[in-house]
This record gives C-alpha cells, sequence and structure tokens, in this order.
C-alpha cells in the first residue's frame, strides 16, 4: 500500500468508528465502566469553556455582548449545551465523521440565531474554502474549541499545519482558541516502564508497534492503538505540545495557557461555582467494578 493510501486509510477508520458509533441511551451511559471518567473529562471542558467565554465577555465590556464559537470536531455535539447555557449567538460545527455532525445538527436545532454544518477533514481541507464553496457565513468567531481532536492531526506534519491554519483562519483577532487532548508524556512515562510495547487494564489499553523504540519518538506519525471500553478504539498519535507551540506561531497564535488536566482541577476547584457543578456532574465519584470489595 502506498504511503498516501495508508492515511487515507486512517482518516477513513477514524472517520468509520465514529460514525459506527451508537449513542448511548441514559441507562447503558449510567451502567458504563467509564461514567465518572467521562463526567470528570465533562467537568474540565466545562470549566474551560465556561472560563474563557467569561474572559471573552469581560474584554468586550458587556456580559451580553454576542459571540460566535467555532466547534472544531464537534462530534455528536456533546457541546452544544455548554453553548447554549453560555448564551453564545453563533456556532460553527464542524467535523469528519458525517452521521456524527448530522446528529449534532438535531441537537442543535433552534437553539442558536445561527448555525452552520461542515463535513471536513480539518487536517488535510481547508474550512473557508469549503464554507464558500457552501455559500455559508465564513466570518472569523470569537473562540474555536477542539476538544479531544488535535492529536489526530499530528499523523504528519502537513496535516497539523492544516489544521491550525483552520484554527487561525476562523478566528477573530483577540480571540481564543482552546482545547483538550491526550498527555504524550505521560503515555510515554507509562510505556517506558511497560516490559512490553503496550500498557493499560480492562478499561484501556495503549499500544504501540513492536517495532516502536521507547527512547525515540517521530515528532509526527508516532501511532499507537488505543482502546478505552467501549467508547474508542482508533488509531491515535503522540502530539508534540513544543512542535504544536511553534505551528501555533507560524499562523499568528501565541500560548497563553498550558495545564494538565491535575493542574486544571486544582485552580478550577477552587470556585465554589465549579465546586458545585463537580458535584452536579458527580465528576470526583469512583468507580467499583462487579466482584469488588
Amino acid at each position: 500500500m502506498s504511503e498516501s493510501k495508508e492515511k487515507e486509510s486512517i482518516t477513513g477508520k477514524v472517520a468509520d468508528h465514529y460514525n459506527l458509533k451508537k449513542s448511548l441511551g441514559r441507562e447503558a451511559r449510567h451502567s458504563s465502566r467509564i461514567i465518572y471518567l467521562r463526567s470528570f473529562n465533562n467537568w474540565i471542558k466545562s470549566c474551560l469553556i465556561n472560563d474563557f467565554i467569561g474572559r471573552l465577555k469581560t474584554s468586550n465590556g458587556n456580559s451580553n455582548t454576542e459571540l460566535s464559537v467555532h466547534d472544531l470536531g464537534c462530534g455528536r455535539g456533546g457541546d452544544t449545551l455548554k453553548w447554549a447555557k453560555n448564551r453564545v449567538n453563533r456556532v460553527l460545527f464542524s467535523d469528519l465523521a458525517d452521521q456524527s455532525l448530522a446528529e449534532c445538527q438535531e441537537r442543535a436545532h433552534r437553539k442558536f440565531a445561527h448555525t452552520s454544518f461542515v463535513h471536513l477533514d480539518a487536517t488535510r481541507d481547508c474550512i473557508v474554502a469549503k464554507m464558500r464553496e457552501l455559500e455559508l457565513d465564513a466570518e472569523p468567531c470569537d473562540l474555536v474549541s477542539s476538544q479531544f481532536v488535535i492529536h489526530y492531526s499530528f499523523e504528519s506534519f502537513a496535516q497539523a499545519n492544516t489544521f491550525m491554519r483552520n484554527v487561525a483562519r476562523t478566528l477573530k483577532e483577540g480571540g481564543y482558541f482552546i482545547g483538550t487532548t491526550t498527555n504524550a508524556y505521560e503515555i510515554v512515562k507509562r510505556l517506558r516502564q511497560s516490559d512490553t510495547n503496550a500498557f493499560g487494564n480492562d478499561i484501556y489499553r495503549v499500544e504501540f508497534d513492536a517495532a516502536q523504540d521507547k527512547e525515540h519518538f517521530a515528532l509526527f506519525g508516532a501511532r499507537f492503538e488505543f482502546t478505552l471500553d467501549d467508547v474508542v478504539g482508533c488509531p491515535e498519535y503522540l502530539l508534540n505540545f513544543e512542535a504544536l507551540v511553534r505551528l501555533a506561531e507560524r499562523h499568528g497564535l501565541h500560548l497563553i495557557y498550558r495545564k494538565t488536566f491535575d493542574e486544571m482541577f486544582a485552580e478550577y476547584s477552587e470556585s465554589d461555582e465549579n465546586r458545585k457543578l463537580l458535584k452536579i456532574m458527580q465528576a470526583l465519584m469512583p468507580y467499583y467494578p462487579s466482584g469488588y470489595s
């Protein structure tokens, strides 16, 4: 298989994974072994989004100012309610998986004054060109949010560069780009502690190719297979954060905030409002597997 076809098959595999994954009902979600992990991740995202929406409103000097958001890699629209609660006026939703995007469109129906939906591979396609082709409003947004997505772009330099170009071209001057991603340093640390080229437990597993040198990783294309219970099961890539910062600067973006989830929890949990949300979302509940005593 040629290099280009190999890359196409990986992109297709990721899209197929999220298209074929069925939405869980309320009962199924609450019986999931990773329900509290998902709740904690969702709490982190909520705090992050509330924080930077608040910063935008403060900088504009008007808490009722109309704001616009690009939800880059929106999936099924899991953050739609967060945008609605923050009274965002206009939302651009974009994603690689067309069926997920269609479900997102149903979730977002009538929640915002203006919405646009763009199906594209943000690591390969130019979103502004796509929007013009679809005759959509291509005006930049106040905030670009990409949650648990950007590491997929680190398959190659060209893809990561295209992704960051799409971020920059849909972001207003003075706006914010926020996101969450896997911690490559933690992954590498755990891999080096393993006797094999894999680590995990009965809920998650990270597995690199047997030929992967544990001491040296490619800047781009450091691929591993990640499985997480019944939620994730597809190839992902290590994200070199220093490389990400350089790419961002290449497109006029500058780093203002970088923290691990541990650090974010310590910071955000100081707020009474966030602690209340933590309790409501049951984001710190322990999970006890069957047979545990």
